[in-house]
């Protein structure tokens, strides 16, 4: 294979994170190019709108098939748009840590066996 080609097929694989192979057959000069599986799912995205904390909470925990548990005795507005990547436990731990420096007191606890999501503190 030429290095060239080589070269191609390892730039390919690192920005889609799938595995390339080449295949070619003997006096022809066109090759295939087969797509195998993705080596990795990237993170998704997870989107945060102008609305209340417990919504879009609960937005996100119902495309990651997780139900929340409200404890908190009050909502947080959120008045800014977001893009997060990472899990949706991740992308909620950094949105609550994001209200935490702005002084709130609003705590997260996870069960990932049960899928469940536990909001609790608050001031």
């Amino acid at each position: 294979m030429l290095p060239a080609v080589r070269q191609l097929l390892r730039d390919a694989q690192a920005a889609t994170g799938r595995l390339y192979t080449l295949t070619s057959e003997p006096g022809v000069h066109a090759l295939r190019v087969d797509l195998a599986q993705p080596l990795s799912q990237p993170d998704p995205l997870w989107t945060v709108t102008p609305g209340t904390l417990r919504a879009e909470l609960i937005g996100w925990a119902h495309q990651a098939g997780y139900q929340v548990i409200w404890h908190a005795p009050t909502d947080y507005l959120l008045t800014a748009h977001a893009v997060i990547p990472g899990t949706f436990v991740e992308a909620a731990s950094i949105l609550v840590r994001s209200l935490d420096r702005a002084g709130s007191s609003v705590r997260i606890t996870v069960y990932r066996k049960n899928r469940v999501l536990v909001v609790a503190g608050g001031t």
